[in-house]
């Protein structure tokens, strides 16, 4: 028994070390440097872009200085956090959910505080700032698997150590820091720097990465050692220049699904490039051709309402510029958007991008105005919690497509789709999609002319199938559908008519939904629609004022093929987060402990199964292997 006990506690040891030792090993290859503070008129744009309200800001430090703390964005409403001391926000487990967790870890307060002082003069909110500061770094070390999850994960540590420097730089114009203060953030900014620097914790083709990047630009910034700093900005551009060519098509659309990701992270790209000029470097001409396209886009997405088109994860409720009533069909397969405007007519539809990353199961669906007048909606982004009802807002079934009746309530179901081909005159447009096994086929025929869409949908699979319209009630247009279609106004069986308030709940909107087999038709219009015969090359539309024939039998363009962007080897494919790393560290503990107990309780068992039973080696090195194999790059 004593030989198995302490082959587990050996064994114990290994699987602790092996699984971290890497990580540690890796962020220990950048050697120590002194930083130093800069003037923060170089940097004063960032917190500009943050695009913080400033009257919230106010009230968000006026509260911190009784030690009542919130970190939301302008569309969140999370509890406030009242303690007694700051440290006591990183020692329980303060926080609402993930996304509230983050916004805490990322210290996004710490520009709040800088607003408040530039509205009121009260230094009070930058010495609660450093006291903030102070308590975070003292109660989240670096390698303690204990910490909470966000404390040192990719995102939040970018976020983290750019709001550190800059609030530094901005706060020594007003207030003194006492030494220990400053040895204090030169030590988080040098584990900051190793934490980034690393591939093992590096999010590639992903917006994260950005982030990541510019947080290393930003700490190189403040090095004083100059041969280290050069080296950090030769690695922060490599890596940023690989991510804008994965992330970005060549048409400068952002691959991540979602508009709202479209605008935040062509800002951050734009931030990286404001920093990159405080160096002795310039970005290739590729890269710049890319941002600037990017810039261009973000007309597209902004709608008739003045809100950004809000496919995937998109915060719709953000501020942005005024839509342009002009002329254009734009799209991009790689992306999966098309976007056509006419006026104050605008039909956005999607299709798959080439990423998967904040993806909703929304292919084939759209959003449509006429005249202004916004006709469909989609559920828009609620929340990154893995809750019930952010599976539904994901989900097939809340969005403006077709899926087979028996899949209502399967929030997993999905499939794939391409644009085929599409057509435009003065009069109007047609854009035919399919998905990928080519069984359902989708006609979208906008005759802006006239103030019509008809949806059509050919079904070549057997079983009933179900279109899913979110249809704004308040309109004028009418809805005609081809089958005895079906209304829902908040609906949980099944569960249908709901579109989210970003970062809060879902709230009762309207639903119809058309069921029939092998081909369904949906329309808008103004006028009384009485009957629509599909014929080949043409549709006749009859109404109350007249008769309307759209003639397709016309000469259609292809879509391009979908391009993958350019594989870019440079960092492994599959990454473990450091909180993963460390939930396989606490699995192998307890398979230790537990193996240890039963080793001392179940000593009548015959000596060879219980040694067969009872040595834990070969489940961890098996685990440990698995780690290697398919993480450690």
């Amino acid at each position: 028994m004593k030989k198995n006990i302490i082959i587990s506690i050996i064994t114990l040891i290994i699987v602790v070390f092996l699984i971290l030792a890497p990580t540690i090993y890796r962020e220990n290859q950048i050697k120590s440097f002194e930083i130093k503070l800069n003037d923060y008129c170089d940097y004063f744009f960032y917190l500009k872009t943050q695009k913080r309200d400033k009257h919230r800001a106010l009230q968000i430090a006026n509260n911190s200085l009784g030690n009542k703390f919130e970190f939301q964005i302008k569309t969140s409403d999370y509890p406030l956090l009242e303690v007694e001391k700051p440290q006591e926000l990183w020692t329980k487990n303060n926080f609402y959910n993930n996304t509230h967790e983050f916004y805490g870890h990322s210290l996004i307060i710490l520009w709040d505080l800088i607003l408040a002082h530039q509205q009121t003069g009260n230094a009070d909110y930058l010495l609660k700032g450093e006291e903030l500061i102070t308590s975070w770094i003292n109660n989240n070390e670096r390698f303690d698997p204990l910490n909470q999850r966000y404390a040192w994960e990719d995102h939040s540590t970018a976020k983290r150590i750019i709001a550190i420097l800059l609030f530094s730089d901005y706060a020594k114009q007003y207030i003194q820091f006492n030494k220990k203060f400053f040895t204090n953030i030169t030590k988080l900014t040098n584990y900051s720097a190793e934490f980034l620097n690393s591939d093992q914790n590096y999010s590639f083709n992903h917006n994260h990465g950005i982030y990541q990047d510019i947080a290393l630009l930003t700490i190189a910034l403040h090095c004083q050692n100059m041969k280290i700093s050069d080296q950090l900005i030769k690695r922060a551009n490599s890596r940023f220049e690989k991510q804008v060519l994965a992330t970005f098509s060549l048409n400068g659309f952002h691959l991540e699904n979602s508009p709202g990701y479209h605008f935040v992270t062509t800002d951050r790209c734009n931030d990286f490039k404001r920093l990159y000029k405080l160096t002795d470097y310039s970005l290739g001409s590729r890269i710049e051709n890319i941002i600037k396209k990017a810039n261009r886009n973000r007309k597209l997405f902004v709608m008739p309402n003045n809100k950004i088109l809000n496919f995937g994860d998109t915060n719709s409720e953000e501020i942005v510029p005024e839509y342009e009533a002009d002329s254009l069909l734009v799209f991009d397969q790689q992306a999966g958007y098309f976007i056509f405007k006419y006026d104050y007519n605008y039909l956005a539809v999607k299709t798959s991008s080439v990423l998967q990353t904040h993806r909703h199961y929304d292919d084939m669906s759209f959003i449509i105005f006429i005249d202004g007048e916004q006709l469909t909606y989609d559920p828009g982004f609620l929340t990154y919690a893995k809750t019930e009802t952010k599976y539904y807002s994901k989900s097939m079934q809340a969005h403006n497509t077709i899926i087979p009746k028996e899949k209502l309530g399967d929030y997993n179901f999905d499939y794939n789709s391409n644009f085929v081909k599409y057509f435009v005159n003065d009069e109007f447009l047609l854009v035919a999609i399919k998905t990928k096994n080519e069984n359902i086929y989708r006609n979208i025929i906008f005759d802006y002319s006239n103030m019509l869409c008809i949806i059509e949908d050919e079904i070549k699979q057997n079983g009933d199938f179900c279109q899913i319209i979110n249809y704004n009630n308040n309109s004028k247009f009418r809805l005609y559908l081809s089958e005895r279609g079906k209304f829902y106004h908040g609906s949980n069986k099944p569960k249908l008519g709901w579109k989210a308030l970003p970062l809060q709940k879902l709230v009762a909107a309207d639903t119809y939904i058309n069921c029939g087999k092998d081909s369904l038709l949906f329309s808008f219009s103004k006028n009384k629609i009485i009957k629509i015969i599909s014929d080949e090359g043409s549709y006749i539309i009859k109404t109350n004022k007249d008769k309307i024939k759209l003639n397709l039998d016309i000469k259609y363009k292809d879509f391009p093929a979908k391009k993958v962007p350019p594989k870019i080897g440079h960092i492994s494919k599959t990454r473990l987060s450091y909180y993963r790393r460390n939930q396989l560290l606490f699995i192998n503990i307890f398979i230790t402990i537990f193996v240890i107990l039963l080793n001392i309780i179940c000593k009548r068992i015959k000596p060879g199964l219980r040694k067969f039973l009872l040595t834990p080696l070969f489940i961890q090195l098996f685990l440990i292997f698995i780690l290697y194999w398919k993480y450690i790059n």
